[in-house]
């Protein structure tokens, strides 16, 4: 004989002697995965869970201030796709003709780095690069290992004694930028757009400076072209904007043909005074003060090894 007919998940079951239905058993229903706080959540919200990164705070800030300049920031958002592809095309191209080309002469600076004090070829260090993000660039060591750490710290100038004599030509034929192809092909730089800094610049970026990481960091870029270091950070950063609202391929042809002339003659390899600035005067002060005590140093220590007159 069939029995009753089973009643569904949820319903109420067939009604017992005196007409009244029964419910279904709780134990009988199926576990619903929302309804136990001890329950763990499902596989694919999990992995999201332990996969995802806290926002980086340059780039949360990016974001933001992005978000309220409204029209302006919303037109750099939505840039011509097709540009942006040949654009690509044109730094995977460049970077690996480069890196070919170049060879010869990538090997023997490496060469001329390891002989001298037989110290790390590549200089690695932290930049922010397009919307915040930062990355590692890659760069010939020009200076003694741990400079950064010593002296002027960020800030150079001419004659830092930090500069190895291999570091002092690559510097000047821009030969130390050369490894940044690699970043390029990583995706994290592009052959032009505004050079990327460290965190500790882009942190005092006033809302109207962030747009400078609307596009990819560049090799070469239209501050770069314009004066290079020796116009002041605020100068450098405007026309790093103006690139950024008039970007196209046939201006990134033109700031690449200017930039070789550059590495010919070494223009704007220091600032003024011949000082590479941080980004605010409170530096300079820092590094003037530096310099004059090193000079003084190197006097007394001349002064010292010339014998008194009888």
């Amino acid at each position: 004989m069939t029995g009753p007919p089973r009643p569904r998940d949820g319903q109420a079951g067939p009604p017992d002697g005196e007409g009244r239905p029964v419910d279904t058993p709780a134990w009988s229903l199926p576990r619903q995965r929302s309804s136990s706080p001890h329950e763990p959540p499902p596989r694919g919200e999990a992995e999201k869970a332990r996969t995802a990164e806290p926002a980086e705070p340059i780039t949360a800030r990016y974001r933001q201030e992005a978000a309220d300049a409204g029209d302006e920031a919303a037109r750099c958002a939505r840039c011509d796709r097709r540009d942006r592809r040949v654009k690509r095309w044109i730094d995977i191209s460049g970077a690996l003709a480069g890196l070919v080309a170049g060879s010869p002469v990538l090997l023997l600076a490496a060469a001329a780095i390891r002989a001298e004090d037989g110290g790390p070829v590549l200089f690695r260090q932290e930049r922010i690069g397009e919307h915040g993000r930062p990355f590692t660039i890659f760069k010939y060591r020009t200076m003694v290992t741990g400079a950064e750490h010593r002296g002027t710290g960020v800030v150079t100038y001419r004659g830092d004694p930090r500069i190895t004599r291999v570091g002092r030509l690559l510097r000047e034929t821009s030969l130390d930028e050369l490894p940044q192809l690699l970043n390029v092909l990583r995706g994290d730089m592009s052959l032009v757009g505004p050079r990327p800094t460290v965190r500790s610049q882009v942190e005092r970026y006033t809302p109207h400076q962030l747009r400078r990481l609307s596009v990819p960091p560049g090799i070469a870029g239209w501050a770069q072209v314009n004066g290079r270091n020796s116009i002041p950070w605020s100068r450098r950063i405007e026309l790093d904007i103006w690139y950024v609202q008039n970007r196209s391929v046939r201006l990134d042809l033109a700031i690449m043909l200017r930039a070789l002339r550059i590495i010919l003659f070494g223009d704007g390899t220091y600032g003024a005074g011949g000082v590479n600035h941080d980004f605010d005067a409170a530096t300079a002060t820092a590094t003037a003060t530096a310099m004059a005590t090193t000079t003084s140093t190197a006097t007394s220590t001349a002064t010292a090894a010339v014998p008194a007159p009888v």
